[in-house]
C-alpha cells in the first residue's frame, strides 16, 4: 500500500506473488466451482499471461478471497481485472453496485439496461440468462433483511456483465434461477491488459469517518468466523442462508475464510448490498462486516433489554387440534417417545418452513409454457368440451386454473426444499426437527392441520365427499401394493431379472473370454441360450400362476363365491372376503368385475416384468455390438500391429474361401455379407417376441377363474415397431454393416493374386502359343512365382478386423497350391515338349536319310532325288541342325527354372546329338549322282528318235484322202477319219510327256512340226465329210415330218439350211485352190442340194404359222382354188407334190395377217396369265387382330400394272386388233380399277396406322369422343375388307370383289374428318406448352398417351428440352432432379407432381420448365454466394457446368471492371497473371483421376477461360485503362442486376456494347462450349445488336466456318432454348407456320440451317410471318392474331436467326423484304490454330500452343498432299 493518513491510499493486490518458484501455488482455500463462461473467460486471462489451466484456476480462486485484506481503509475500491473490466466498491453508499460501460462495443455509448416489468417472480422466463437492468442507480434497502450480528461473513461478488451487448459474466446465472431483483449500477467494468498488478484505489473522501471494524484478538483465527442468531431466529433457526449468492444455500453458523466457496453460488443476490468494509483494520486478514440498520439497532436493543423470545415458554401444541387418546397416531407417538408438544412443535416448525421459511424469490420460476400447456389442455372454445359455459365462465375458471396452479407450485417447491435440506442431520439437529413429517394421516382418524393443505382435521367439507369417492374407487383398483403384486415382484427379482435369453459375449481382453466363433456357431449359441431361458420362465410362469391363484384380497376364497352365489351377487361389505372386495361392492361392482380389474393390473405387471427381461437382454445385445461403434481399423493398419499393440476386439470368425461363380472361381467370405447381418439380427428379433406366448394369469389353461376368456390372452409382448426397440436394432444394424463393409475390405488384399485361380486356363492358352520365346517362359515362371511370394508375404493367415476375425489360411494355401500348380504344369510341359521334339528330329534326320540313299529309275525321280539332295545339304539339315540347338537350349532354361529332369529327358538329347555330323554323308551322295544322271539321258534320247518315225507315218496316210471322192462311202470315210484323229491324239499327249522329260533333265523341249502338220492336213476332210452325213439327215427330216405336228419349227430349220449351205461353198473354195478335184466335187454337190431346198423354206415358214385359224384356212383355200385343211399326216413334201409352192406370195401374205392377229390374241393371254399366280401378301398386324396389305405384293401388281396398261393401250391401236376390242376394253376397265383400289386402300392403310395407337389409347378417346366414333366405324369396314381379302388372297379375285373400291372411298372421307379433328387437338395442345410445336405429330400423340404413367414421358423429355436427358421421379412420382445427357444431376427447387396434373402432360410440364428455371437461378445464386469462400479448383467441382461457366463469367467481369476502376492498366497485367496460375491449376486438376462429369465441366470451362484470358491479354496490350473502353464493352459481360419486368428481383443480365440481354436460366446441361475466336466475337456482337433492336440474324459463309455452332454456343452463353431446323426445298408455308407458332409462344430461338435452300415463293410468305411476329413485340403484345391463330401468346424472348452457303446449285435469293429483317455477318475461315490451343487446354495438356501450331501445320500438309477422299477430313470439324 502507498500513501498515508486521509490521502487518496492505494492497495496493490499481486495474485501473482502467491505463485512459487516452481509452479506451484500456496493457497490451502478449497476448490471454487466455475461455470461454463467463466471458466472461458479464465481460459482467455491464462492465455494473455501465459499461464497453465491449473495455476489459473487458482488465481481465480484467491481473487474473491485475499482482495478483502488489501482494502484497509478505503471507502471506494476500484479493482482493475485483465481482460473483464473493474469493480467498484462505494462504502459511504453502503452498496456494491455495477456501473454500465459506455464506451463498450454494442452499448451504443449510453447506459442500456432494461427495467424490471416481470409480473410475478414465479412467471419470469426460465430461460433467461442475463438480469434484467435497471437505467437508474437504484439503492437496495436492506432494512427488511435479517441481521447477522458478532462477525459478519465476507461478501459476495459477482462479475456480471453490464449489458446484453457486453462481455458475458464471471460467474453466471443458470438458467433456472429466477430475475427477481435489480441491482445498483455503480459497479463497472473497465477493460486492463495485464492482471500481474491488481491496484485498489481508496479517495479518503468518501472514508466513513471514525467509524471501525471490531479488531480480532489474539485467540481469534483470522480465518474462522461465527454467526449468532438473534431471539426470533433462535425460534425458528433459519433454514436458507440468505448471505449466500447460492439460491437456497443451507445456513452455517461457522465458515471458514478460505471455504467461502461452499456459499457462493452463480447468482449475485441482494443480500451483498448490506456488506460493508471496515476501514480500521490494517491486517491483510481483515473482515467484511454487515452494516447496520435501524431495524438492526432495535433488534439489538431488544436482546439488551432481554425481550427475547424464550421457546421454552411457547405452547406449540395451541394451534394444533388435541390428538385423542388411542388413535393410530397417539399410539405411534408413544411407541417412539415422542410427546404431543415435541410432536406439534416439529408441525409447526414444519409449517413455518414450508409457508414462510424459505421465500418465494429463491424458488425456480414456474414456466409459462407448462401454463400455456395446461390451458390448452382445456380446449377453450370447444362446443363439445364446454357446452353451456359462457366465454367469461370459462375466463374465470382459467383464472381459478392459473392461481390453483401458482399456488401448488410454490407449495411444493418450498416442501421440497424444506424436504431436501432436512436430508442433511446437521440441519435436522440444528432445527431440532428428528424426522420430517412427511406421511398424511388418514382423514378422519387423527383431528389436526395437514400442511399441505392447511385445514384443521382435514380436507374442506366440500372435497370430503370426493375423496371419500376417490378412495374407494382406488381401493377396488389399485392393486399395485397387494399382496400378490409384492409377491411377484419379489420373486421376479429372485427367479426372472437375472435370466438373459442371449448370449453376449465379453471382450476378448477380458479374463474369462472365449475364442470368436464363426456365425453359425454364434447363431447356434443364440438359439441354445434363447430356448434355455425361454424354458427357465416358462417353468417360473407357472410358480407365478401359483402366487396368483393366492391372492387374499382381490380374489374370493370359494366359500365367498358360493356365498356370493346364494346372495345373488349382492353381498355387503360385512360379509365380502376383504376391505378391497367391500370398497368394490360399495362402488356398486360385482366380485367379477373386482377380479377382472386385478387380473389386468397383474398382468400389466407381469407385462412389465417380462418385457424388463427382454429389453435389458436387448439392451446388453445392443452393448455388444456398441462395442465395435468406433471407426474400424484398415486392414493395413491392423496388419501393423504388434504383440505390444492394443489389438481391436471381435467375437466372430469368418473364413476366406475359394468358390465357384461361373466357369471361373472367386474368393469369397464363407459367410457374406447378407448372412453375417441376417444371422446377427434374427437373434435381436426372436429374443423380442420370445415371451409374445406367456399367457395372463386368468387366460392360462391351468387357472381360469371365469368361465369367459380375457380381451386379451397373453400378456403385453415387446414389438418390433416400437421406438427403443427399433431404433436398437437399426444401431445394430448400422454398426455391422460399418464393420462388415471394412471387412469387406480384406479382399482387396487378394485381387492382386485373384488371377492364380484361374491361372490354369491362361497357362493352357500360354502353351498352346508356338510363339513364345523362352525369355517370355522365364518372365511367365518369374510372374507367378513372385505372385506366390508376395501373397506369403502380404496375406497373413489371419487378420483380426474389428468385430470379426478373418481366417485366411484356406484361401492361402489353395493361391499356392494354384500358382505351383501352373508353374508345375509349364515345367512339364516344357520337359515333354524337348522330349517329343528330340524325338522328331531323330525321325526327320532318319527320313532324310533314307530319301537322299534312294536310287532314282526315271528323269523324275533323278531329278527329285538331286533336288533332294541339294535341299538336305543347303536347307534341310542346317534346319534341323538348329533345332537341335534349339531344343538344348530349352532344356537349359528347364534346367536354370529349378525343374528336376529325369533319363528321358537326357536320352532324347543324346539320340539326336549323334546326327550333327550328318553333312559329310549328304556331300559324298551328291557326288554318287552324277552316274544315274548318265543312265537316265541316253534312254530320253532313243525314245525321242523313234517317236519323231511314228509321226511321218501319220502325216502320208492323212495325204492318201486326197483321191477319196465316193459319196456312198461315207461310213468308210468317217471311220477312216475318227482313226486318224485319235491317233494324232495319242501323238499329243507323247509330246507332252517327253518335252516334259527333256525339261526335268536341262534339255530344250523339241517341237516335233509334223504332228502339228497332220492335224492341219486332216481338219478339211473331217469338216467335208460330216457335212455331207449332216445333210442327209436333216433333209430327210425337213421334208418327211408331219407340218401340223409342232416338230418343225421354220425358224430352226431355216437357220440350219444357211450354215450348212455356207460350210459347203468353204469347203469347195478350198479345195479347189490345193488342187483336190474329188474332194471339191462333193462340196459343190451339197451346195446344190441346199440351193434347190431354200425354195421350199417360205412354204414351210406360210404352213407352219400357229396363228393360222379357220378363217385364214379358207383364204388359202379360196387363194389355191382347192380346199385344204391342216392335217397331222401332211409333210412338206407331200405339199410340195400338190404344187403349193407356186401360190407361195398369197399364201404368205395370209400367214402375216395371221400372225399379228396372233400376237395381239396370245399378248392378252398372257397378261392375263401373268395375273393368275399372283396372290396378295397380308401381314399381321400387332396384336390388333386385323392385317394390312404387304409391300411386295403392292410392288409387283404395281409393276405388272403399269407394264399391262401400256400394252394394253397398244394391242387396242392396232388395225389387226378388230377380232379383240371387246376382251381388251374389258380387260383395260380391270386395269384401271386395280389402280384406283390401290390409290385408295394405300391412302386408307396409310391413315389407319397413323391413328390405329392413337385411337386405342382410352385418354384420346375420351378427349375427342366424336373422332373416336368415326375411327371406330372404320376401323369395323376395314377389319371386314381385311378378312375377305385374307380369306381369298388372289389378286383377280380381291380386285373384282364387288364395291371394294367404294368402301375404300368412304373409309377416307371419314378418315380425312378424323385427321382434321385430331390436327385441331393437337393445337390445343401446343397452345399450351410451346414446346410441343416442335415435335411432330407421332411423337406429340405418344406423349399425350403417356397420361397413367409419367415416367414414360422420360423417353421424349430431351425433344422438348435439350439439355435434360430424363426427370428423376421418387416413389410418389413427384419430380424431384433433372438429368442431362452426361448424368449430371441438378435438383428442383420446386418439386413437380404429375399426379396433380390429373393426366394433363401439358400441364406437369408446363410446370417442369418452370421448375427448370427457377432451380438454375438458385442454384446460380447459390454458386455466386459460394464462389469467395473456396478454392477455384474447389469450386467448379461443387456446382453443375452451366453454372460454373456463367457465375465464372460473373466474377470476371466483375474483377475486370473492379481492376480497371481501382489500377486501370496495371490492374489488367496483374490479373492477368491471376487467371495465368489459376488456369494451370485447372489443367493441373484436368490431369488428375477426376470423375467424368467434373471433367466435363472442365473441359467446357477451359474453353471459357482460355478466351477470357486471351482477353484479358489483349485488353493489357492495347493499354486499356478505363471500364468504359470501348475494347472493353464489345465483350461479353455478366452482370447481376434488378430485373426491369420483375421490380425488386435480382437476375443475371448480359451486356455486350449497347445490348442488354436477359440470362433465360434455361439447363443445358454439362456440355462442351464452341471455342470463342475473333471471328466468334464478331458474330457474337452482330447477333446481340440485332436481338438489341428486335431483328433477327443472318450469318453467312462457307460450309465449316462455324455458323450454326455459333448460334447455338451464343444460346448457350445466355441460356436460351434453342430449336435448329434444316430447310429444304419441300418445306411449305403451314410448316414454317406450325415452327414460328411455336417459336413466338415458347420465346425461344430457331436456327433455319440452309436458309436459302427454301423455293422463293415460300420466302415471301416467310418474311411477312417474321415481319408480323417482330411488329407484335416491338409493339410489346401479349396475344397477337397469327396464321389462323386468334390469340396466340407471344414471349418477347423470341428471334430467328438464319444461315446461308451462298454460290451453291439449288440456292435462291433472298426477298428484299426478307433481307431486311436480318442482320447479316460474313463468316470466313477460323483461326485452326486457336481452336487446337484452346481444345488442348481443355485436354489437360499444358504447352498448348506450340502443340497447336504443329497440328495445323500437319492437318493442312495432309489435305494438300493426300487425296480428295471421303475417309481424308482435315477441316474444321476433324481439329
Amino acid at each position: 500500500a502507498s500513501g498515508g493518513g486521509f490521502g487518496h491510499r492505494v492497495a496493490a493486490f499481486r495474485p501473482s506473488d502467491r505463485l512459487s518458484k516452481d509452479g506451484g501455488i500456496r493457497s490451502d482455500a478449497p476448490a471454487m466451482p466455475l461455470g461454463p463462461v467463466t471458466k472461458a473467460k479464465l481460459e482467455r486471462v491464462c492465455d494473455n499471461m501465459g499461464w497453465s489451466a491449473r495455476v489459473g484456476d487458482e488465481v481465480a480462486k484467491t481473487l474473491l478471497y485475499e482482495f478483502a485484506g488489501c482494502l484497509v481503509r478505503a471507502s471506494e475500491a476500484n479493482i482493475e481485472l485483465p481482460g473483464l473490466g473493474s469493480l467498484v466498491m462505494q462504502q459511504q453508499s453502503r452498496v456494491i453496485a455495477l456501473e454500465p460501460l459506455s464506451d463498450r462495443p454494442g452499448s451504443g455509448g449510453t447506459k442500456s439496461w432494461r427495467n424490471v416489468t416481470a409480473g410475478h417472480p414465479m412467471f419470469a422466463a426460465g430461460e433467461t440468462r442475463q438480469l434484467s437492468r435497471s437505467a437508474s442507480n437504484a439503492v437496495l434497502k436492506t432494512a427488511a433483511l435479517p441481521q447477522l450480528e458478532q462477525r459478519p461473513s465476507l461478501p459476495s461478488l459477482t462479475l456480471d456483465p453490464p449489458a446484453p451487448g457486453a462481455y458475458p459474466s464471471t460467474l453466471g446465472k443458470s438458467a433456472s434461477t429466477p430475475a427477481l431483483a435489480r441491482p445498483d449500477p455503480s459497479l463497472s467494468y473497465t477493460d486492463v491488459p495485464r492482471l500481474a498488478n491488481l491496484k485498489v484505489s481508496m479517495p479518503k473522501s468518501l472514508m466513513l469517518g471514525n467509524r471501525r471494524s471490531p479488531t480480532l484478538g489474539e485467540g481469534d483465527s483470522p480465518t474462522r468466523l461465527m454467526r449468532t442468531l438473534p431471539g426470533n431466529d433462535r425460534l425458528f433457526p433459519p433454514l436458507l442462508d440468505r448471505c449466500s449468492r447460492m439460491q437456497a444455500a443451507l445456513f452455517r453458523e461457522d465458515i471458514d475464510i478460505d471455504m467461502v466457496s461452499n456459499i457462493v453460488a452463480s447468482n449475485y443476490t441482494t443480500v451483498a448490498a448490506t456488506l460493508m468494509i471496515d476501514p480500521t483494520i490494517e491486517e491483510p486478514g481483515s473482515v467484511i462486516r454487515w452494516k447496520r440498520s435501524r431495524l438492526d439497532r432495535r433488534q439489538k436493543t431488544a436482546e439488551n433489554d432481554g425481550r427475547a423470545v424464550d421457546m421454552r415458554m411457547v405452547d406449540w401444541a395451541a394451534e394444533w387440534p388435541q390428538i385423542p387418546e388411542g388413535s393410530p397416531l397417539a399410539e405411534e407417538l408413544q411407541e417412539i417417545g415422542l410427546s404431543q408438544q415435541e410432536f406439534c412443535r416439529i408441525l409447526s416448525r414444519y409449517k413455518y418452513y414450508t409457508e414462510g421459511g424459505v421465500p418465494s424469490d429463491v424458488l425456480a420460476p414456474y414456466n409459462k409454457n407448462w401454463l400455456e400447456h395446461a390451458v390448452f389442455l382445456l380446449e377453450l372454445g370447444s362446443p363439445q368440451r364446454w357446452s353451456g359455459i359462457s366465454l367469461e365462465q370459462q375466463r374465470e375458471v382459467v383464472e381459478g386454473v392459473r392461481k390453483e396452479i401458482l399456488k401448488s407450485y410454490i407449495r411444493a417447491a418450498k416442501s421440497a426444499i424444506v424436504n431436501y435440506a432436512l436430508l442433511d442431520a446437521r440441519c435436522r439437529e440444528r432445527l431440532d426437527m428428528p424426522f420430517v413429517p412427511s406421511r398424511m394421516p388418514v382423514w378422519g382418524a387423527t383431528p389436526f392441520t395437514i400442511p399441505d393443505i392447511g385445514t384443521c382435521g382435514g380436507p374442506p367439507q366440500e372435497w370430503r365427499e370426493g375423496l371419500r369417492a376417490a378412495r374407494t374407487s382406488l381401493l377396488a383398483c389399485h392393486v399395485q401394493n397387494s399382496v400378490t403384486a409384492l409377491r411377484l415382484r419379489s420373486f421376479w427379482l429372485e427367479k426372472g431379472a437375472d435370466v438373459r435369453l442371449l448370449v453376449c459375449p465379453t471382450a476378448l481382453q477380458q479374463a474369462g473370454a472365449a475364442d470368436p466363433n464363426d456365425i453359425v456357431g454364434f447363431q447356434g449359441a443364440q438359439v441354445t441360450r434363447l430356448d434355455a431361458a425361454t424354458r427357465t420362465l416358462e417353468k417360473a410362469w407357472q410358480e407365478v400362476m401359483t402366487i396368483v391363484s393366492e391372492e387374499p384380497s382381490y380374489l374370493m376364497s370359494p366359500e365367498a363365491a358360493a356365498l356370493s352365489e346364494v346372495s345373488g351377487g349382492a353381498m355387503t361389505a360385512e360379509r365380502s372376503p376383504s376391505a378391497a372386495m367391500a370398497a368394490a361392492i360399495a362402488g356398486g361392482s360385482t366380485s367379477a368385475d373386482v377380479e377382472a380389474r386385478f387380473f389386468d393390473a397383474i398382468a400389466a405387471l407381469l407385462s412389465q416384468m417380462a418385457r424388463e427381461t427382454v429389453e435389458q437382454t436387448l439392451r446388453e445385445y445392443v452393448e455388444v455390438f456398441e462395442r465395435f461403434a468406433a471407426q474400424p481399423l484398415h486392414y493395413d493398419a491392423v496388419k501393423a500391429l504388434t504383440s505390444q499393440d492394443i489389438w481391436q476386439d471381435e467375437i466372430l470368425i469368418n473364413k476366406l474361401i475359394v468358390a465357384p461363380k461361373g466357369d471361373q472361381s472367386e474368393i469369397r467370405f464363407k459367410h457374406d455379407r447378407e448372412d453375417i447381418m441376417s444371422r446377427l439380427l434374427l437373434p435381436y428379433k426372436e429374443c423380442t417376441s420370445s415371451l409374445k406366448d406367456f399367457r395372463r394369469p386368468d387366460a392360462h389353461p391351468d387357472f381360469q377363474v371365469h368361465e369367459s376368456q380375457p380381451d386379451r390372452l397373453t400378456i403385453w409382448p415387446v414389438c418390433d415397431d416400437e421406438d427403443h426397440i427399433s431404433a436398437g436394432y437399426r444401431r445394430i444394424e448400422d454398426i455391422v454393416q460399418r464393420n462388415l463393409e471394412n471387412v469387406e475390405r480384406v479382399l482387396e488384399l487378394y485381387e492382386p493374386f485373384q488371377f492364380l485361380l484361374s491361372e490354369d486356363e491362361r497357362v493352357t492358352i500360354f502353351l498352346s502359343d508356338p510363339s513364345k520365346t523362352r525369355e517370355e517362359y522365364d518372365a511367365y515362371v518369374e510372374k507367378l512365382r513372385k505372385a506366390m511370394r508376395d501373397c506369403q508375404d502380404t496375406c497373413p493367415t489371419q487378420i483380426r478386423m474389428q468385430m470379426i476375425r478373418v481366417d485366411t489360411s484356406d484361401v492361402n494355401r489353395k493361391l499356392m497350391q494354384c500358382g505351383q500348380d501352373c508353374v508345375s504344369k509349364i515345367l512339364k510341359t516344357l520337359s515333354a515338349r524337348n522330349q517329343e521334339r528330340s524325338a522328331r528330329l531323330v525321325k526327320s534326320l532318319e527320313q532324310l536319310h533314307k530319301r537322299i540313299m534312294a536310287k532314282p529309275n526315271n528323269e523324275d525321280e533323278l531329278v527329285d532325288l538331286e533336288a533332294a539332295v541339294e535341299q538336305a545339304a543347303n536347307t534341310d539339315f542346317p534346319r534341323l541342325l538348329d533345332e537341335y540347338e534349339d531344343i538344348k537350349a530349352w532344356m537349359m532354361l528347364n534346367f536354370d527354372l529349378d525343374h528336376l529332369h529325369i533319363e528321358a529327358d537326357y536320352d532324347a538329347i543324346w539320340a539326336a546329338s549323334e546326327w550333327k555330323t550328318y553333312a559329310t554323308t549328304i556331300a559324298n551322295r551328291q557326288d554318287s549322282l552324277q552316274a544315274d544322271r548318265m543312265r537316265i539321258e541316253g534312254g530320253l534320247t532313243e525314245r525321242r528318235s523313234k517317236f519323231t518315225e511314228d509321226l511321218l507315218m501319220i502325216v502320208n496316210k492323212v495325204g492318201k484322202l486326197k483321191d477319196e471322192g465316193n459319196v456312198k462311202q461315207l461310213a468308210e470315210h468317217l471311220s477312216q477319219i475318227n482313226d486318224l484323229k485319235k491317233r494324232i491324239d495319242t501323238y499329243q499327249a507323247d509330246m507332252e510327256d517327253i518335252n516334259t522329260k527333256e525339261v526335268l533333265v536341262g534339255w530344250e523341249a523339241t517341237e516335233f512340226e509334223e504332228l502339228e502338220k497332220a492335224r492341219e492336213l486332216l481338219d478339211p476332210y473331217d469338216k467335208l465329210w460330216n457335212l455331207v452325213a449332216d445333210y442327209e439327215k436333216s433333209s430327210s427330216k425337213w421334208r418327211n415330218t408331219p407340218l401340223f405336228g409342232g416338230d418343225l419349227v421354220p425358224d430352226q430349220v431355216e437357220n440350219d439350211v444357211n450354215a450348212m449351205w455356207r460350210l459347203s461353198f468353204k469347203l469347195k473354195a478350198t479345195f479347189e485352190a490345193e488342187g483336190l478335184a474329188k474332194p471339191a466335187r462333193v462340196a459343190a454337190k451339197v451346195r446344190t442340194d441346199l440351193d434347190e431346198f431354200k425354195t421350199s423354206v417360205p412354204l414351210l415358214h406360210a404352213l407352219c404359222n400357229p396363228g393360222l385359224r379357220d378363217r385364214h384356212w379358207k383364204e388359202i383355200s379360196k387363194a389355191v382354188r382347192f380346199e385344204i385343211k391342216p392335217d397331222p399326216q401332211k409333210t412338206l413334201q407331200k405339199m410340195l407334190d400338190i404344187d403349193l409352192d407356186q401360190h407361195v406370195e398369197a399364201i404368205s401374205g395370209i400367214s402375216e395377217d395371221a400372225a399379228k392377229e396372233y400376237q395381239i390374241e396370245s399378248g392378252l393371254q398372257a397378261q392375263k396369265k401373268e395375273w393368275e399366280p399372283i396372290i396378295m401378301e397380308f401381314k399381321d398386324w400387332g396384336e390388333t387382330g386385323t392385317y394390312i396389305v404387304g409391300g411386295g405384293s403392292i410392288d409387283e401388281i404395281q409393276t405388272l400394272l403399269d407394264d399391262h396398261v401400256i400394252k394394253t393401250q397398244t394391242m387396242k391401236g392396232s388395225p389387226y386388233a378388230v377380232q379383240f376390242q371387246e376382251a381388251l376394253g374389258t380387260w383395260e376397265e380391270f386395269l384401271k380399277t386395280v389402280q384406283d383400289v390401290i390409290d385408295v386402300w394405300l391412302k386408307v392403310q396409310g391413315v389407319w396406322l397413323y391413328l390405329e395407337p392413337i385411337f386405342s389409347s382410352e385418354d384420346i378417346m375420351q378427349q375427342m369422343p366424336l373422332e373416336g366414333k368415326l375411327f371406330r366405324e372404320v376401323d369395323g369396314t376395314w377389319r371386314q375388307i381385311m378378312d375377305v381379302c385374307k380369306g381369298e388372297p388372289a389378286a383377280m379375285t380381291v380386285f373384282a370383289q364387288a364395291g371394294f373400291l367404294q368402301q375404300l372411298e368412304a373409309a377416307n372421307e371419314k378418315l380425312e374428318t378424323v385427321q382434321k379433328g385430331l390436327n385441331d387437338y393437337l393445337e390445343t395442345k401446343r397452345l399450351f406448352f410451346p414446346r410441343f410445336f416442335f415435335l411432330s405429330n407421332d411423337n406429340l400423340l405418344e406423349i399425350l398417351s403417356e397420361t397413367k404413367d409419367p415416367k414414360r414421358v422420360n423417353a421424349h423429355v430431351k425433344k422438348a428440352f435439350e439439355g435434360i436427358q430424363s426427370l428423376h421421379f421418387e416413389e410418389d412420382l413427384k419430380i424431384t432432379k433433372m438429368m442431362a445427357p452426361e448424368k449430371e444431376y441438378v435438383p428442383l427447387t420446386t418439386p413437380v407432381d404429375p399426379v396433380a396434373a390429373r393426366g394433363a402432360v401439358e400441364v406437369w410440364l408446363v410446370q417442369v420448365e418452370e421448375a427448370m428455371i427457377e432451380s438454375i437461378r438458385d442454384v446460380s445464386f447459390q454458386a455466386r454466394d459460394d464462389y469467395p469462400n473456396k478454392d477455384f479448383v474447389d469450386w467448379v467441382q461443387v456446382w453443375p457446368g452451366q453454372v460454373v461457366i456463367g457465375i465464372f463469367n460473373l466474377y470476371w467481369t466483375a474483377e475486370v471492371n473492379e481492376a480497371l476502376k481501382t489500377s486501370g492498366n496495371a490492374g489488367l497485367v496483374e490479373y492477368a497473371t491471376k487467371l495465368e496460375n489459376i488456369l494451370v491449376d485447372i489443367v493441373q486438376l484436368v490431369r488428375t483421376e477426376i470423375p467424368a462429369l467434373v471433367r466435363c465441366t472442365l473441359e467446357a470451362l477451359i474453353v471459357i477461360f482460355v478466351h477470357n484470358k486471351d482477353t484479358i491479354v489483349e485488353l493489357r496490350d492495347k493499354g486499356v485503362f478505363k471500364a468504359d473502353d470501348f475494347d472493353w464493352l464489345v465483350q461479353l459481360r455478366y452482370f447481376i442486376e434488378e430485373n426491369p419486368d420483375k421490380p425488386g428481383v435480382d437476375d443475371l443480365f448480359v451486356r455486350i456494347t449497347n445490348s442488354f440481354l436477359g440470362y433465360a436460366y434455361e439447363y443445358i446441361g454439362n456440355c462442351n462450349r464452341l471455342v470463342v475466336t475473333p471471328l466468334t466475337d464478331r458474330c457474337y456482337r452482330t447477333c446481340c445488336g440485332a436481338l438489341h433492336l428486335l431483328y433477327g440474324a443472318a450469318p453467312e459463309g462457307p460450309a465449316g466456318t462455324g455458323k450454326t455452332e455459333t448460334v447455338k454456343d451464343l444460346a448457350k452463353a445466355l441460356a436460351r432454348f434453342c430449336v435448329v431446323f434444316n430447310c429444304s426445298d419441300e418445306l411449305d408455308v403451314a410448316a414454317m407456320a406450325k415452327f414460328f407458332k411455336g417459336l413466338a409462344s415458347s420465346g425461344g430461338w430457331a436456327c433455319f440451317d440452309e436458309f436459302n435452300r427454301i423455293d422463293a415463293e415460300v420466302l415471301s410468305v416467310i418474311a411477312q410471318q417474321i415481319l408480323q411476329i417482330q411488329n407484335a413485340i416491338k409493339a410489346k403484345l401479349h396475344v397477337f392474331e397469327f396464321e389462323g391463330t386468334a390469340a396466340l401468346p407471344i414471349k418477347w424472348t423470341c428471334n430467328c436467326f438464319i444461315t446461308m452457303n451462298p454460290g451453291y446449285a439449288g440456292r435462291a435469293e433472298l426477298p428484299d423484304n426478307l433481307k431486311a429483317l436480318f442482320r447479316t455477318v460474313a463468316m470466313m475461315v477460323p483461326d485452326y490454330a486457336m481452336i487446337a490451343e484452346i481444345k488442348l487446354y481443355s485436354y489437360g495438356y499444358s504447352i498448348a500452343r506450340s502443340l497447336a501450331q504443329k497440328i495445323v501445320t500437319t492437318y493442312k500438309l495432309c489435305s494438300e498432299q493426300l487425296s480428295s477422299q471421303k475417309h481424308y477430313d482435315y477441316g474444321m470439324r476433324a481439329v
